[in-house]
């Protein structure tokens, strides 16, 4: 224990020192309490009740003093609002005030603000009563949880993030059937009209015939991209494979893949994400850009993967627009602590997506303690 952090039971308090067994536990066994008071990674206090209903500080164990900055020394016999800024003090005030009127323990999150600086605290307080029943003392533990709070909050943004991009991409879909598939079929539905006319040319079946051909391969080419089904089955490799043949012979563009590492031995929720960067980029190289030619190169190895498309069309604008597109790859990118960036060049546009190997370990290793807790028919 710090210099200063002493326990909230002085043996030179008359009031104290003549407490029964049950009252102020520790009295009967100090040296016990002591050794949990300064060795507990918990920020622990106690707070003195005076008799007119004020709070004086009467201790801060030495976890309490490293995580705020605060000491014993300086803060003991005081109230909290001559050492702590106004709002905290005013905050920890009620808190106790609650916890003095109720008579039972009181607890509450709050951000709070300490000389060390601003934390998330959940601090709980319990009531200690005296001989003649007073309560004298307020016992208290103060839980940092800044880092739990920042991931809730940050888990509540990339939630709604990813319900915008669901919105975006079903709308994409949407345009996609409109201008595309539900022209091809209403070409043949005009052509079934004539022909009940009978006013039906060989040229007429011929035309119907490649609507109905171009809108077969629409809706084949939109189904792949919604569920690429052999990923689960065939692993990365083999999928990107056919994904890249399939789309170069039905674009015409060059597609040069070079794979490098162990990839397929990465869990299917990570391999999933870089099919669709890999599906997303080169997709745009060809609507948006009018790519000829592009480069895909994906690496594993002891830093992380590295995946990297390239391509020789219209670069991209700047500022960049953040459509369905890029923000599903980004979101992709992030679940698994990586990142994505997409920068235009001299003869075309750039992908570079990048997951270190501690963030992608860390995911990996919590999805497949979730796949073992998981019951067998969810």
């Amino acid at each position: 224990m710090q210099k200063g952090a002493k326990l909230p039971a002085h043996g030179d308090d008359p009031e104290v020192s003549s407490l029964t067994s049950g009252e102020y536990a520790w009295s009967s066994e100090p040296e016990l309490y002591r050794a949990y008071w300064e060795a507990s990674v918990d920020g622990l206090f106690a707070v003195r009740v005076t008799a007119d209903g004020q709070f004086c500080c009467n201790g801060l164990n030495p976890a309490l003093e490293a995580a705020t900055g605060l000491e014993s020394r300086n803060t003991a016999g005081k109230p909290p609002e001559d050492y702590l800024p106004a709002r905290t003090a005013a905050l920890l005030v009620e808190l106790y005030r609650g916890c003095l009127t109720s008579g039972a323990p009181a607890a509450r999150t709050e951000a709070l603000e300490f000389p060390a600086g601003h934390r998330v605290c959940s601090v709980s307080v319990v009531p200690v009563r005296g001989p003649g029943g007073r309560i004298e003392l307020l016992l208290g533990r103060a839980h940092d949880v800044t880092e739990l709070w920042q991931m809730r909050t940050e888990l509540s943004e990339l939630a709604e993030r990813l319900l915008d991009v669901q919105e975006e991409e079903r709308r994409r879909i949407a345009i996609e059937l409109h201008d595309s598939t539900s022209q091809h079929l209403v070409g043949v539905q005009l052509q079934l009209a004539a022909l009940r006319e009978k006013l039906l040319t060989k040229e007429a079946v011929a035309v119907m015939s490649n609507a109905l051909e171009e809108a077969l391969k629409d809706i084949r080419t939109l189904s792949f991209q919604l569920i690429p089904r052999r990923l689960a089955q065939e692993r990365l490799t083999r999928t990107l494979q056919d994904f890249t043949r399939g789309l170069a012979r039905r674009t015409g563009m060059s597609i040069e893949l070079n794979l490098e590492g162990e990839i397929d031995d990465l869990v299917y929720e990570v391999q999933r994400p870089l099919f669709r960067v890999v599906q997303e980029a080169l997709l745009n190289a060809h609507r948006h850009g009018r790519a000829r030619c592009a480069v895909v190169a994906l690496s594993m190895d002891e830093s992380g993967v590295r995946l990297s498309i390239t391509d020789d069309g219209r670069p991209v604008t700047l500022p960049i627009a953040r459509g369905v597109g890029i923000s599903g790859m980004e979101v992709r990118m992030e679940r698994f602590g990586g990142s994505l960036s997409v920068t235009p060049t001299q003869s075309g546009t750039s992908v570079l997506a990048v997951i270190p190997a501690a963030a992608m370990k860390e995911r990996s290793e919590g999805i497949l303690k979730f796949r073992r807790l998981r019951p067998r028919n969810s």
